[in-house]
């Protein structure tokens, strides 16, 4: 283990107790990652002026702008 570099961590509960943070840090950065992508979300959605005055989404940005579909990459309604 020497020649590898490698060190010992301690006994069972050790590696339990390791497992535990691991998971708790994965929880944590999931919620990190889940709430940023919400804020995200809403500045997007907040400067296209599609969120109402409570934050919620306004009923005309569910609705379709169109109900022909895209074919090309090139089309007039992909730019914004």
């Amino acid at each position: 283990m020497k020649e590898k570099k490698h060190t010992r961590i301690g006994d069972r509960s050790d590696i339990e107790g390791m497992k535990k943070m691991a998971e708790e840090a994965a929880k944590a950065r999931d919620a990190k990652f889940e709430a940023e992508s919400k804020q995200v979300l809403r500045d997007a959605m907040g400067e296209r002026g599609l969120l109402d005055a409570f934050g919620n989404l306004k009923p005309e940005a569910s609705k379709p702008l169109s109900d022909t579909p895209l074919v090309s990459s090139k089309d007039d309604r992909l730019k914004v």
